[in-house]
């Protein structure tokens, strides 16, 4: 149900069952409002302010499921209409910050509680210690100088309901740490024209999480796709260059430059970086194909990984099916460096070593064979 009126910022929702006898008949159908109960989801942490609190109902009628609901902040509220019925999900939702917190002075802390019931309780108030909450530790590093950007996180449910997704400021480098309900949970990062998703993760009380962002050693990765070859026709993917070897479902990274596709030495196709590159009318016969990438970007939020020189060579023939090019890439992850990305002086610094992309798919695959420094110029090549 509505606000009344321009002033009232109230919501009432609920579901009221209705037997349905003929299907061609217009029942009405009384709501009484003032059976309302008022939401309310706190924590015990008085120094956490609510931001904001979603309430979503979902009903499963003849196989189908049905959903609806809405959120207000600092100076909404939400009421329900209480129903005893195993066919409803209630669901409410909330996330609290440090109060006095600002885009100017982000908050090092954020609360992520949920209250899910059969039913729409008669007692829809719950409050949420920390405790009863997984501790997850986002640490956002900076790519060799201070800026600030965005994270947002969204909190999914298993019950077909809405995800609640909440952005706010955050400076890079910092550390700010997560109470989480047990869950699922998406987030990524805004950084200038930057911007990086991760995939959903599973948090509980029992096994507690960390997320790093802005790990160097920073290059290209190919995580979503490596573009498609088959009759005649071949894709080539636009490439996020300059991400961190964490996993990731997205990415978008400007950069500036130009990618080449040559078959058996000749140019097939040529096109500027941040865009899909495509190649038509190649003969079926098996041949080498090259592709090349120079890039280069320059951002006052970054001060590493400015420039990637990389080389691909594989194998394939053409054919009716569909199949992904066997595109693969070095993914390198320094361990020990400071929040700057910086390594300790006069002492090793360990790199684990990963790999995305199509290792194999029935060609023969991209053998990788260098990796300059992220610093300096970063370039996967193969042979």
């Amino acid at each position: 149900m509505f606000p009344g009126g321009p002033e009232d910022i109230a919501f009432t929702y609920g579901i009221v069952p209705v037997t349905v006898t003929d299907d061609t008949a217009v029942l009405p159908v009384r709501v009484d409002a003032r059976r309302g109960r008022q939401v309310r989801l706190e924590v015990s942490d008085r120094s956490a302010e609510h931001v904001v609190t979603s309430v979503d109902l979902t009903l499963d009628v003849a196989g189908t499921r049905m959903a609806h609901g809405g959120s207000f902040g600092v100076q909404g509220a939400s009421y329900v209409l209480p129903v005893e019925d195993p066919a409803v999900t209630y669901g409410a939702r909330a996330v609290f910050d440090k109060k006095g917190s600002s885009e100017q002075s982000p908050s090092p802390y954020h609360y992520r509680i949920a209250d899910t019931r059969a039913g729409i309780p008669t007692d829809p108030v719950r409050t949420v210690a920390r405790e009863d909450l997984a501790r997850v530790v986002m640490d956002f590093k900076a790519p060799g100088v201070a800026s600030s950007g965005s994270a947002a996180v969204g909190m999914i449910t298993d019950d077909s309901l809405p995800m609640l997704t909440v952005e706010g400021p955050v400076d890079f480098p910092s550390k700010v740490i997560d109470y989480r309900a047990p869950g699922r949970y998406e987030s990524e990062i805004r950084i200038g024209d930057n911007w990086i998703t991760a995939p959903a993760r599973t948090v509980s009380l029992a096994e507690p999480g960390r997320e790093t962002w802005n790990n160097a050693l920073l290059g290209p990765t190919l995580d979503s796709t490596t573009g498609l070859n088959g009759d005649g026709f071949m894709s080539i993917p636009d490439i996020p260059w300059f991400v961190d070897a964490e996993t990731h479902d997205f990415a978008y990274t400007p950069a500036s430059g130009t990618l080449t596709l040559k078959r058996e030495g000749e140019q097939v196709a040529q096109w500027q970086a941040g865009q899909w590159g495509y190649a038509y009318g190649l003969p079926v016969e098996k041949a080498t194909y090259t592709l090349q990438a120079s890039v280069t970007r320059s951002v006052p939020f970054a001060t590493l990984s400015s420039r990637i020189d990389a080389e691909w060579r594989f194998t394939t023939a053409g054919t009716t099916e569909w199949l992904a090019n066997p595109l693969m890439v070095p993914r390198l992850a320094a361990v020990g460096l400071d929040e700057y990305n910086r390594a300790a002086g006069k002492a090793p610094t360990k790199v684990l070593i990963g790999v995305s992309g199509q290792p194999a798919g029935g060609v023969p695959a991209t053998r990788v064979t260098g990796w300059r420094r992220p610093s300096t110029r970063a370039a996967p090549g193969s042979r």
